[in-house]
This record gives structure tokens, sequence and C-alpha cells, in this order.
């Protein structure tokens, strides 16, 4: 069972847009979706006689994901989970960068 949640600004975005606005949106998905999947089956057809050492394929595609919606993230960049948090009365000078 699918659930989408979506926030009440975001559907109001979505539904503000014209009926030619949402059909010339999607056929560019579409038509960008159709282009890369041409790139990647051309350059797997060009290198089907690359093998490795023990015979094996060397460029081979793993396959898909199904179809997913990306939902945007409207509260600003999210943090670097590398970086250790700095606390108050802390400088970034004193820490050590992890990963």
């Amino acid at each position: 069972m699918d659930v989408n949640v979506t926030s009440l600004q975001e559907r109001a975005k979505v539904e503000a847009k014209s009926y030619l606005e949402q059909l010339l949106s999607e056929g560019a998905r579409k038509l960008l979706q159709a282009t890369i999947e041409n790139e990647v089956a051309e350059y797997l057809q060009s290198q089907s006689g690359r093998r490795s050492e023990s015979g094996e394929r060397s460029v081979v595609r793993n396959g898909h994901l199904p179809e997913r919606d990306l939902v945007p993230f409207e509260h600003g960049e999210l943090p670097d989970s590398r970086l250790p948090l700095v606390l108050p009365g802390q400088s970034r000078d004193s820490l050590q960068r992890v990963g």
C-alpha cells in the first residue's frame, strides 16, 4: 500500500500549475528518462566485449529500483554527517574532521 504524504503548501504548488505546465513537465521527464536509457544501452553495447581476467563481463547494468516520488527538503541544507556537532563554547578549529 503506497502512502504519499505531502504538505499543504506543496499540494497547492502542484495544483496551481496549469494543465499545460503539468503536461510539459511530464513530457520533459519522460524524454530525459528515454535519453538516459538510450545512452546507457549504447554504452553497454559498446563495452559488451570487455571481460575481466576471470572471463566475466566488465561492464554490466545492475537493474532498476521501483519508481518513487521525490520529496524536496524545504528547511535548508542537510547537515554534513561527517562533521561533528559544534557545541556552545567550542570552535570548529578545535575539532577534528571525522570520516
